[in-house]
This record gives C-alpha cells, structure tokens and sequence, in this order.
C-alpha cells in the first residue's frame, strides 16, 4: 500500500494551506486598539465628571449666597448657619443634613457661619474638596468671594492657574470661602 505522502499530512494539505480568519499579530493589535479606547474613555469620563463636579458646587455656592441674602437682617448675617437656612427652605436641593452634618453635593461636610472679624459677610467651609474640583471651581469664582485652601489665601478671580493648582494641591483640601 503506498500513500502520497502529501495526502496524509495535513500541514500540506490543501484544505489546511489558505485558512480564513485573523492571525495572533492581528488579534493582539485588535487588543491594543481597544484598551487604547478604553483607556481614552475612562479618561474623558473622569474629565467631564470633574466638570459636573466642579459646576454643581458653583451652582450650589450661588443658591447658598441668594439665600443667606434672603434670610440676612440688614445685610447682617447675625447667627446663620445651614440648619437656619433650612429651616427657612433657603438652601439649594443639593445640600443635605445627614445625622448632625451638612453633606455639600461632593458629598463631603460643610458649614456657614458668619465671618468672625466682619458681621456682613459669611464663611462657608467644604472640607475634603477634590483637587481637580478645587482648581475648577476657584478659577470660575469672581471677586465677590475670597478664598483659602487650607491655610494658603487664593486672590479671587483666580488669573495663575499655578497659583491655583499649588493651592488645590494632589489631595483633597477644605476651601473656605468668604462672601464679600
């Protein structure tokens, strides 16, 4: 019995020779695109969640000082805090009391009190600010508040992003804003 020798391999085979489908360079070069996408999502989602972030407390800070206006005697802040203007519904949805703290919408603690040397103007501390929000949210206020973060004075409006971003730092800080 003779074979073809051609006949029984079938690495020589002509069904094995042209095979359809993608190789291992293929497949791997197909895997580095798509973790390039994801790593691309990830980071655009980051970037506009940060924005969101930063925009939600911009729009918190200005229903706090319309509504610390509203509830003000004379302009005089005399004993506000955020349990006052609770209770007078002055406080934007955003703010909420969970046990004895008021969460701001970064859900970290925050108080208002009034400003220890200047009776027309109120302090409102946001403890533990992301530094990307804190960088966002300083270089959108305008002069009518001033700021710190930490113990490090911000001049409002903030012109030095490098200023800024020295005092936002890589960690979450306590910005304390002052309204004027």
């Amino acid at each position: 019995m003779t074979s073809d020798f051609k006949s029984i391999n079938p690495i020589n085979s002509p069904r094995t020779k042209r095979q359809s489908g993608a190789s291992l360079t293929e497949y791997l070069l197909y895997a580095a695109l798509a973790g390039l996408v994801v790593v691309g999502a990830t980071k655009m989602y980051a970037s506009s969640n940060t924005a969101s972030q930063a925009n939600q407390l911009l729009s918190d800070l200005q229903g706090i000082r319309s509504g610390a206006q509203t509830i003000a005697n004379n302009g005089v802040y005399t004993g506000i805090s955020l349990d006052h203007m609770s209770t007078a519904k002055a406080l934007p949805s955003t703010i909420r009391k969970s046990g004895s703290n008021w969460l701001s919408s970064l859900n970290t603690t925050m108080t208002l009190s009034v400003n220890s040397t200047a009776p027309s103007r109120f302090d409102l501390v946001i403890n533990s600010v992301p530094p990307d929000v804190c960088m966002k949210t300083l270089s959108s206020l305008d002069a009518s508040w001033s700021a710190r973060v930490g113990s490090t004075a911000v001049t409002l409006p903030a012109a030095d992003v490098s200023t800024v971003a020295t005092a936002c730092g890589s960690a979450a800080a306590n910005l304390t804003l002052t309204s004027s």
